[in-house]
C-alpha cells in the first residue's frame, strides 16, 4: 500500500523564508520556466508529449485530456518514489497514452536537499524530464542517504542566507555528480542549473502554491481535474474517479 509523507512544517517555513530572501534580491522577472512550448501535434502515444503548465509542472498527455492528474511529490519522500516505481507507470500506459488523461507532477518541497534534486531533474529540459524524474526517485535509497554527508560548512552557508552556495554545496557533498551524469547531465550542466536563479525560483513557487494556496500537506498527494482527490494514493484508487471516459 502507497502510503503519504506529512510535511514538516517548520521546515516548509525555513525554506519558504531563507529562499525567498536570498532569491527575492535576484529575481527581476517572472519565472523563467514559463517557457510553455507550444502543444505540440497529437501523436500515437501522448506519453511523448510533455508541456509545462501555468504552475511550471511538467505535463505528460494531450493537453486538452477530458481528465487531469497532478502528482505533488518530493524527491525525499519514500512514499512517492513507491508511487513512481509501482503506480505511474500503469497510469502513463493505460490511461495517458491514450489522450484522455494527461498526467501532471508538481514539487512540494521538503528541504534544500529535495530543492537541489528538483532542480536537477529539471536540467536536461522539458522532454527529458520524466525520464530523470523515474530515476531519481527510482535511485532514491542510493543518494538520499548521503544528506548525513553534508557538512558543517555547508550548511553555515544557509544562516549567512547563501543560498545558491547552500545548494552547492548540498550537491557537492552528497556526491550527485555521478546521479546526475546518468541523467544525461553533466557536471557543468549541474552546477549552471543549480546557479540558474529563475529556475530555481520556478521550483520554489511550485511548491509554494501548493503547501500555501492548495494546503497541501503531505506528499503525494493527487488532484483530479483541480480538486484534491482525498483516498487517492495509486492506480486502483485513482482510476474509478476517471469516470465517463
Amino acid at each position: 500500500m502507497v502510503g503519504k509523507q506529512v510535511l514538516d512544517r517548520s521546515k516548509m517555513k525555513n525554506i519558504v523564508a531563507f529562499t525567498a530572501i536570498a532569491l527575492g534580491v535576484m529575481m527581476t522577472a517572472p519565472s523563467a520556466l514559463a517557457e510553455a512550448a507550444p502543444t505540440e501535434k497529437a501523436a500515437a502515444d501522448w506519453q511523448k508529449t510533455v508541456n509545462i503548465s501555468d504552475s511550471g509542472g511538467h505535463v505528460m498527455g494531450n493537453p486538452d485530456a477530458k481528465y487531469k492528474i497532478v502528482e505533488y511529490a518530493s524527491y525525499t519522500c519514500g512514499h512517492c518514489a513507491n508511487f513512481e516505481i509501482k503506480e505511474a507507470p500503469l497510469i502513463k500506459s493505460n490511461e495517458v497514452a491514450f489522450g484522455q488523461v494527461s498526467f501532471e507532477m508538481r514539487n512540494l518541497l521538503r528541504g534544500f536537499d529535495d530543492l537541489v534534486v528538483a532542480v536537477l531533474a529539471r536540467c536536461g529540459g522539458k522532454d527529458n524530464f520524466f525520464a530523470s524524474h523515474n530515476y531519481w526517485m527510482s535511485a532514491q535509497a542510493q543518494w538520499l542517504p548521503a544528506v548525513n554527508r553534508i557538512t558543517p560548512e555547508t550548511k553555515d552557508k544557509l544562516q549567512k542566507r547563501d543560498t545558491l552556495g547552500h545548494m552547492m554545496g548540498i550537491y557537492t557533498d552528497m556526491r550527485l555528480a555521478p546521479h546526475s551524469a546518468k541523467t544525461g547531465i553533466s557536471d557543468a550542466q549541474a552546477r549552471a542549473c543549480l546557479a540558474n536563479v529563475p529556475m530555481i525560483q520556478s521550483v520554489f513557487d511550485m511548491s509554494n502554491e501548493g503547501s500555501s494556496v492548495l494546503k497541501i500537506a503531505a506528499t503525494p498527494t493527487f488532484l483530479i481535474n483541480g480538486a484534491v482527490a482525498p483516498g487517492a494514493y495509486d492506480y486502483a484508487t485513482i482510476k474509478p474517479l476517471l469516470v465517463n471516459k
